[in-house]
């Protein structure tokens, strides 16, 4: 009898943890931007071969993982054809330095097609969102109360922008935005990745900041000793309370279940935590619960 109802105590727990997600770091494409149809050379993940089959897995995954929203991001056009295809799509606008004029930017808001500012790559072009281009964009999110997702920790190797910095990705490098802009929320997506002892104690300091696991769960042993790091330091300071799932799943869908089944693998988080991480703290970091 003590086996059964540890065994249904057990089952409850992973129906629990998997009963709503949130993922706040994925990609759209358009078959233009599309670079995918090889497997990840890290993990031999498969990537289907055009952008069409690659939302579709993605949507096969949201459903039979228990994904409520994402976050999606790349240019206009791909979000608009991955929110007409599922409505749990929310709209992020990424970018690096190349930017759509201001006025467009503050309309797309107004019309709901943006909801999300980033991906912000600043790191590709070796700068950070320090940089004076970012503010009129960063003044506008500010006023709407858009949230900002600002990637952190060394650029993908694979990138061949030479302008790629690997130490710009220090998140210690935008404090001063995130001191300006008090009410701004602004996630450090990779959780800071190799710097991710500085996202902790931006995190800890200051009110408005979270931060999300992205590639740390899936990519590699190292990035996921990362993530074992960055969360039990979370815990240790308090602050898990602002972490948030994210898979940044590129070009390999799969990455999404990957990432999860890591996750729940971590017994040193409780169910409770890992349903904040998984749901809870991206709900109020996307302000869902004022909708």
């Amino acid at each position: 009898m003590k086996i059964i109802i540890l065994l249904f105590t057990l089952m409850l727990s992973a129906n629990l943890c998997l009963s709503q997600i949130i993922d706040v770091h994925l990609h759209s494409y358009t078959d233009d931007i599309y670079y995918g149809g090889v497997p990840h050379p890290a993990g031999n993940i498969p990537s289907p071969p055009n952008a069409e089959a690659h939302l579709e897995r993605t949507i096969k995954l949201m459903d039979s993982l228990h994904i409520d929203y994402a976050v999606i991001s790349n240019s206009i056009k791909a979000n608009e054809i991955w929110m007409e295809a599922d409505d749990r799509f929310i709209p992020g606008y990424a970018a690096n330095t190349e930017m759509i004029p201001i006025d467009e930017f503050d309309e797309l808001i107004k019309n709901g097609k943006i909801k999300v500012f980033g991906e912000i790559g600043a790191v590709y072009e070796g700068i950070t969102l320090a940089n004076p281009i970012y503010k009129p964009y960063l003044d506008v999110c500010n006023k709407y109360g858009i949230p900002v997702m600002y990637h952190t920790g060394p650029p993908d190797p694979g990138s061949k922008n030479k302008a790629k910095r690997v130490f710009k990705g220090d998140p210690a490098l935008i404090e001063d935005i995130i001191a300006t802009y008090p009410d701004l929320r602004v996630c450090l997506q990779h959780a800071g990745a190799s710097f991710w002892e500085n996202a902790v104690l931006l995190m800890a300091y200051y009110p408005n900041v979270y931060a999300d696991l992205g590639v740390l769960l899936w990519v590699s042993p190292l990035t996921q000793e990362m993530a074992v790091d960055f969360l039990k330091s979370c815990k240790k300071y308090g602050v898990l309370s602002k972490v948030m799932f994210g898979s940044d799943q590129m070009v390999w869908p799969d990455a999404i279940k990957i990432s999860i089944n890591y996750f729940n693998s971590l017994d040193f988080l409780t169910e409770k935590e890992k349903r904040m991480i998984l749901y809870e703290n991206a709900s109020k970091f996307l302000g869902l619960n004022d909708e």
